[in-house]
């Protein structure tokens, strides 16, 4: 899980909505501004203060810009896993987890993958490869700035307004529910879904089971694309709504009690 925001030209963001940000993404942050017909790309910062001083010292509030704080979810903690990344049309963030890009712990993340992946597009490509970017990545939200000042939006319906601002997740607000290296809550659970067949889905739509050895939560990936490429053929969108989120643990059962049945499904004992 990341923040990315969506910054016009002359829109401020307050110090203390950027500490904020930084605070519930603390792995490294980065900017991009469209100046003088490039776009321009500072990132690597992992204090807030440095972060913040570049932030003053670019100018940031006087262009159209793209601001990014990051959760490590793939690949390295590294500043060459930083947002922004450049592309030849302008520069890309990103936030989600593209589950069949890049490794856990190590090496270029999904998106720095990605961005490789898209380099050479040009807006005009961009915008005609949205749709299957849309579908190929789940709820990932992606931004582009192009070298004109430009932006380009995926997902955009999952994009909050704020004071002229966009923002990817509510991970801005001092009340945000999801924490760094804290206790996430069970976002897609009920006590049903948890406690009678041991799942929760948390907000980045991750899948987490219980182990049968000791009852801890481990990441399930394979039943986690299975289930997800079943409700993205039947819904194409990402869950949003208490109902959306319902939906999505019914059709996780269905598919753990398939695998059950068919004998496929392994049980966590480490």
């Amino acid at each position: 899980m990341c923040i990315a925001i969506v910054k016009p030209r002359g829109v401020s963001l307050p110090r203390d909505r950027l500490e904020t940000c930084f605070e519930n993404n603390p792995d490294g942050a980065g900017v991009a501004i469209a100046k003088d017909g490039r776009v321009h790309i500072h990132k690597g910062y992992t204090s807030f203060e440095a972060f913040h001083a570049a932030y003053l010292e670019h100018g940031v509030d006087d262009y159209p810009a793209l601001v990014h704080f990051r959760i490590t979810t793939r690949g390295s903690d590294g500043p060459e896993n930083h947002h922004p990344f450049p592309l030849s049309a302008g520069a890309l963030v990103h936030n989600g987890t593209i589950p069949w890009l890049g490794m856990v712990g190590q090496g270029r993340s999904d998106t720095h993958l990605f961005a490789e992946l898209l380099h050479g597009f040009s807006f005009d490509q961009l915008e005609r490869v949205r749709p299957m970017v849309e579908n190929s990545t789940g709820w990932s939200r992606f931004a582009v700035l192009t070298h004109a000042g430009d932006f380009l939006l995926f997902n955009q319906a999952g994009w909050e307004e704020a004071d002229g601002a966009l923002y990817s997740n509510d991970s801005y607000l001092p009340d945000a529910p999801m924490k760094p290296r804290r206790s996430r809550p069970l976002v897609g659970a009920t006590p049903t879904t948890w406690d009678l067949y041991g799942f929760h889905w948390d907000s980045d739509l991750t899948l987490h089971r219980r182990s049968a050895k000791d009852g801890a939560s481990y990441r399930d990936e394979e039943a986690e694309a299975e289930v997800l490429d079943a409700w993205l053929a039947e819904c194409g969108f990402a869950p949003l709504t208490a109902g959306d989120w319902e939906e999505l643990d019914e059709m996780t059962i269905t598919i753990i009690e398939e695998r059950q049945d068919h004998g496929t499904e392994q049980v966590q004992t480490a």
